[in-house]
């Protein structure tokens, strides 16, 4: 409604690309990383698919270049995150993409 989504200790907003680690603003991202944020923040902790990432950002179908995008949209959004908040988007080959809150358990760990 208001285009602000709260989970965890995080809370995002859409209207300026805000992330908020507690009170605080830890970065403002692109809108390709606001999205992929968004959509692995929304799903934590449930591994998101290349091809469900690639719809959200791209609004199209998975392939080779854009799994490549995906990853260096992923490296730039952990960088603006930073140290505490970079280190909790995890990738597995076979399962895709989530962010891991510290104390929560991957549901579909391998």
């Amino acid at each position: 409604e208001r285009g602000v989504f709260e989970k965890y200790d995080i809370r995002i907003q859409a209207s300026n690309l805000n992330v908020f680690h507690g009170r605080n603003v830890v970065s403002k991202l692109s809108p390709e990383q606001f999205k992929m944020f968004s959509l692995l923040l929304e799903k934590s902790p449930e591994y998101v698919s290349g091809h469900e990432i690639c719809q959200k950002i791209f609004k199209g179908t998975f392939s080779p270049v854009k799994r490549d995008a995906i990853k260096m949209i992923a490296y730039r959004l952990r960088k603006n995150l930073g140290a505490v908040l970079g280190r909790r988007i995890k990738s597995k080959k076979s399962l895709g993409w989530v962010y891991l809150h510290q104390g929560v358990r991957k549901s579909n760990a391998a």
